[in-house]
């Protein structure tokens, strides 16, 4: 299996998703937006995993390669092939299919719970509560057709199934201790005082939390990817 994946700044890699591929013995390629590259278009390859980032989807004016990679969106959608989003990724596929994206009421930054939806994928793979690793200030919407599998106390929407083959997932689940040091060497994130934002301190104190989260995520990886 060929999966390609759409990077968007240099500290947000594939984390886990990385090793997962390895183990499985798929072939990963990755695109790094922001130096330029150019995308896989569908044909390229047999599934495609679009990361998170410190932008947001309306900042084409400062990343104009934004509008491209969601032209590049559609086509992956329109053509029937599987994408996966987290947090950015998720945000910009959710405006693809037409949902509203902003600001959520408040920022969740590090370890909280999510609660998933019963009756979905999901919900029969995963435990009913689990905890997750949170970096976002924004929100989207649940595009129209879509499925919502997951919620929490700080946002409502934690993740979507659109068409049985398109993921979005707000938190990153893919998250591992290295790219987590690294996010918070660029975020900046002491900066915001909030209910759910957690320090530095914090988010790195307990590392048997990046080690269960690399269980889940590689769980939902070979649900996604058995639809191939």
């Amino acid at each position: 299996m060929r999966i390609g994946y759409l990077q968007h700044a240099s500290h947000v890699g594939p984390a886990a998703i990385a090793d997962w591929a390895e183990t499985r013995g798929f072939t990963l390629s990755g695109c790094h937006l922001y130096r330029g590259e150019r995308p896989p278009e569908p044909g390229a390859a047999d599934a495609l995993v679009v990361l998170g980032g410190p932008m947001g989807v309306h900042d084409e004016a400062a990343h104009p390669w934004l509008l491209a990679e969601k032209a590049l969106l559609r086509r992956w959608i329109d053509a029937g092939k599987p994408v996966l989003g987290t947090c950015l990724g998720a945000q910009l596929i959710a405006q693809v299919l037409g949902a509203e994206v902003g600001p959520n009421r408040q920022p969740e930054i590090g370890w909280w719970p999510i609660r998933l939806q019963p009756g979905t994928p999901l919900a029969a793979l995963l435990p009913v509560e689990l905890e997750a690793f949170h970096w976002h200030r924004d929100t989207f919407g649940l595009p129209p057709g879509a499925l919502p599998l997951a919620t929490s106390a700080a946002c409502a929407n934690q993740g979507f199934v659109w068409g049985g083959r398109v993921l979005g997932l707000q938190p990153h689940l893919e998250m591992d201790m290295p790219t987590a040091r690294a996010i918070i060497a660029h975020g900046g994130h002491t900066a915001s005082v909030a209910p759910y934002v957690q320090s530095a301190a914090e988010i790195l104190a307990r590392p048997q939390r990046f080690t269960a989260l690399r269980r889940r995520i590689y769980t939902v990886l070979d649900w996604w990817a058995a639809g191939t």
